[in-house]
């Protein structure tokens, strides 16, 4: 039972976080936030990368490079989905944690953009070659976003840093 003290203590879930969502020392402030954050940034990153390569397809005039593009997209927009799962767990256990978490997270984009463009192009007969470089776009924009989404969820759990005496300028 909760005594007067207590109840009206917030979870420490619900504590005040920092910028990005991550409490000092890494501690899971608020993964949610963190989350929404990453994910905007993520599908951002989809969407400025789909507009980029419209807009070169439109100027290149190639009509059989629609079908491998549409195919690279959904495949990149679901690997991209699934990659930020593991920075979502490994959030709030400090850095090291969310380091190995960006490393899976990286693991398991390769792993669906490839496996997802060999199958369309195995299963589908699309040509190999833009379907490919169609996706490469995409894997490095994901990565992009996420790897400073990261850095700035590592940065902000960071504790300040203490003025002692040897910090001091003349």
């Amino acid at each position: 039972m909760k005594t007067g003290a207590d109840v009206n203590q917030p979870p420490v879930t619900q504590q005040v976080a920092g910028r990005d969502g991550v409490g000092p020392n890494g501690s899971a402030v608020s993964k949610y936030a963190a989350a929404v954050k990453l994910l905007a940034a993520v599908l951002g990153a989809m969407l400025f990368t789909a507009v980029l390569l419209t807009g070169v397809l439109f100027i290149v005039g190639r009509a059989d490079f629609w079908q491998p593009f549409s195919v690279a997209t959904g495949v990149s927009l679901l690997a991209a989905v699934l990659s930020v799962v593991p920075i979502v767990l490994s959030l709030g256990k400090g850095p090291t944690s969310a380091a190995v978490g960006h490393f899976i997270a990286t693991g398991v984009r390769v792993v669906v953009s490839l496996g997802g463009c060999f199958l369309a192009i195995r299963f589908r007969d699309l040509p190999a070659a833009p379907t490919l470089l169609l996706m490469v776009p995409y894997y490095f924009a994901v990565l992009i976003a996420e790897s400073t989404m990261l850095a700035r969820f590592i940065r902000s759990a960071q504790p300040p840093k203490q003025a002692g005496p040897e910090s001091k300028s003349v």
